[in-house]
C-alpha cells in the first residue's frame, strides 16, 4: 500500500498537529470577522463614536454623506462609549440576507427593543422568537385586509373633512387668508381619526382621550429630541441597565402604552363581546375580544396589540402625509400637475379602487415622498449568531483586497439604512431629487432585494410593515381631500428631522420646541 513505507513515529507525531492545526483553524473560522477591514469615514469623536454626529444630524444625512465619501454600500462607523463598532449597511445583497433570508438571525437591538417594550408593549414590534411572530401577524392580518379598509373609506373621507374645516376657518381668519399651518400635529390628528376607526370604530381623536395620547407624545418625542434625550438614547447601549431606572425620559416612554392600555381597559368592559352579546363589527378591538373569549390571547396581549396598532398606524403614516403637502409646497408645478389629476372627481368621496386605480399622480407623489422620507429610517439589528453577510456591490480594502462577503461574530450590531440605499445614485437617477414623474416613465430598480417599490421606506422581509395598504391609502385620503380645498406654500424655513421612535421634523435651531413642519396653506375659494 502507498502508506506503508511511512514511518509509524511520523503518524504519531502528525496526528496531534494535525488535532491542534484542526482545533486553531475551526476556531479562527469561529471567531474571525472583516469588521476591522470595512471602511470607516475620519471624524469619530472619542467619546461620542459617530453615533452623536449621526443623531444631531438630519435623519439620514450623516450615513448618505459617509457612504458617497467612502465610495461604498457598506461602512463601520465607532460606537458611543466605546462599544464595538457598528456596521451600516445600504447594500441590496446584505439587505436582503438580514432582513429577508435571516430575519429571525438578526433581533432588535439593545436600545430598539426595550424602548418598543416600554412605548408599545410585548406585540409584535418587540417579538423576536419566530413562530411567535408568525403567530402575531396572524393576529393583524385579518384587520389590515382590502375588505376592512374598503368599508371604512367613507369614514375616512368624514374624518378628513372635519379637519379641513377647521383648516378653512384658521384661514378664513388669518391676514390676507392664509394661514402658516404646522402640518405634524395636524395629521398625527387625521391619522389618529383614521387608524381609530379601523381599532375601535370610532373617532378616537376627537375626545379627551385621543387629545391625551397625542400630547404624551408629542411630550415623549420633544424629550427624545432635546440634547438631553440624545446623551441618553446613546448611554442606554453601552449601559442597558439604564433601562430599569426611572427617569424622565424612560417614564415618559411608559405613559404612552399606559394611557392608551387604561382606555383599552375601558372599552373592553364595555364592550358587547363581553357582555356576550352578538355583533357583526370587524374593527380590531372586535376581533381581539373574540380571541379572547376563546382563550387564544390574554387581556394584557390585547391592549399590547391595540397599543402598537393605535400609535404604529398613526406616527409613521403621519410622518410621510406631512412630508407630502410640505413637498407639494416646494414644488408647485407638481402641485397644479396633482390638482388637475384631482379636479376630474370634483373632490367627492372616493372608493378604495378609485383612489388607488384612477390617481396615477397621486400614487406616484406618495411613493416619491415614501422614497425621500421614510418614516423608519435605521432597521438596527443583532447578530444571534456568526455569520457571513454577503455584498452586492465588493469594496476594496486599504491593503487592495476585494471584499464580496463580510464575516461577523454573534453580538455584531448592523444597521441598515433607507435614506441611501433610497436615494442613491447606484440604484435612482438623479435619486436625491423630488420628481414623482420617475414612477411613472421609470421602473423601480431590480435587486437581490424584493421590498415595496424597490425600497425600504416599509421594511422588508418577515418583519415589513403589515399595514403599508392602511398607511398608503390615509395618506392619499388626506393629501386628496386637502388639494381640493387649499393650495399650499412653502414658507421658506429650514427644516431638520430627527429619529425618536420614527423621524419628526422640526424648524433648524429650534428642537427645543418640538416636532414642527410649516406650510402656508390657503383655501381655494378664496386664491
Amino acid at each position: 500500500m502507498i502508506f506503508t513505507d511511512i514511518p509509524l513515529s511520523a503518524c504519531l507525531l502528525s496526528a496531534p498537529l494535525g488535532a491542534i492545526a484542526w482545533v486553531w483553524l475551526s476556531r479562527r473560522t469561529r471567531t474571525h470577522t472583516d469588521v476591522p477591514s470595512v471602511p470607516m469615514p475620519p471624524g469619530a469623536s472619542w467619546i461620542w463614536g459617530h453615533e452623536m454626529a449621526v443623531m444631531r444630524a438630519s435623519a439620514g444625512e450623516a450615513h448618505i454623506r459617509w457612504l458617497k465619501m467612502l465610495g461604498t454600500t457598506v461602512m463601520r462607523i465607532r460606537g458611543a462609549l466605546q462599544t464595538p463598532d457598528i456596521l451600516v449597511f445600504s447594500d441590496p445583497a446584505a439587505a436582503a440576507h438580514i432582513l429577508q433570508n435571516h430575519p429571525y438571525d438578526y433581533h432588535q437591538g439593545a436600545i430598539i427593543r426595550p424602548l418598543a417594550g416600554r412605548i408599545l408593549g410585548k406585540s409584535l414590534v418587540w417579538v423576536q422568537d419566530e413562530s411567535e411572530h408568525r403567530r402575531m401577524r396572524g393576529i393583524f392580518n385579518p384587520c389590515l385586509t382590502s375588505t376592512c379598509i374598503r368599508e371604512a373609506m367613507s369614514d375616512f373621507f368624514s374624518l378628513v373633512r372635519k379637519i379641513g374645516d377647521d383648516v378653512e376657518n384658521v384661514c378664513a381668519s388669518a391676514d390676507g387668508g392664509a394661514a402658516t399651518v404646522n402640518m405634524a400635529p395636524l395629521v398625527e390628528r387625521a391619522t389618529l381619526s383614521m387608524t381609530s376607526r379601523i381599532a375601535f370604530m370610532q373617532d378616537y381623536s376627537q375626545g379627551p382621550e385621543g387629545q391625551a395620547i397625542l400630547d404624551i407624545w408629542r411630550k415623549m418625542a420633544s424629550t427624545i429630541m432635546s440634547p438631553f434625550g440624545t446623551g441618553a438614547f446613546l448611554l442606554l447601549r453601552r449601559f442597558s441597565f439604564l433601562n430599569d431606572i426611572p427617569v424622565k425620559s424612560i417614564k415618559e416612554q411608559f405613559e404612552v402604552r399606559s394611557t392608551i392600555q387604561r382606555q383599552v381597559q375601558e372599552k373592553i368592559a364595555d364592550h358587547p363581546v363581553t357582555k356576550g352579546e352578538e355583533t357583526d363589527s370587524t374593527d380590531f378591538l372586535t376581533h381581539l375580544m373574540r380571541l379572547h373569549v376563546k382563550g387564544t390571547i390574554s387581556v394584557q396581549e390585547l391592549k399590547d396589540h391595540i397599543t402598537v396598532f393605535v400609535v404604529g398606524g398613526t406616527e409613521t403614516t403621519a410622518h410621510t402625509a406631512a412630508c407630502a403637502i410640505w413637498e407639494l409646497a416646494r414644488n408647485p408645478n407638481v402641485q397644479d400637475r396633482l390638482r388637475a389629476e384631482c379636479a376630474h372627481f370634483e373632490g367627492r368621496e372616493l372608493t378604495q379602487e378609485e383612489l388607488h386605480t384612477k390617481f396615477p399622480f397621486l400614487d406616484a407623489v406618495v411613493r416619491e415622498t415614501l422614497r425621500l422620507h421614510p418614516a423608519v429610517p435605521y432597521m438596527e439589528r443583532q447578530a444571534t449568531k456568526n455569520d457571513i453577510i454577503p455584498l452586492q456591490y465588493p469594496f476594496t480594502t486599504s491593503d487592495g483586497q476585494t471584499m464580496s462577503h463580510i464575516a461577523i461574530r454573534a453580538g455584531q450590531t448592523v444597521v441598515v439604512s433607507a435614506p441611501y440605499y433610497n436615494t442613491s445614485d447606484l440604484f435612482w437617477s438623479d435619486g436625491s431629487v423630488f420628481r414623482p414623474s420617475r414612477w411613472l416613465d421609470e421602473t423601480p430598480p431590480r435587486s437581490s432585494l424584493t421590498s415595496w417599490s424597490g425600497m425600504l421606506s416599509f421594511s422588508s422581509g418577515a418583519r415589513h410593515c403589515p399595514g403599508y395598504r392602511l398607511a398608503l391609502t390615509e395618506i392619499k385620503v388626506f393629501v386628496y381631500s386637502l388639494l381640493v380645498r387649499f393650495t399650499f406654500e412653502d414658507t421658506g424655513d429650514t427644516i431638520k428631522s430627527c429619529v425618536t421612535m420614527s423621524v419628526q421634523s422640526y424648524l433648524a435651531g429650534e428642537v427645543h420646541k418640538g416636532p414642527n413642519l410649516p406650510v402656508r396653506l390657503r383655501a381655494l375659494s378664496e386664491a
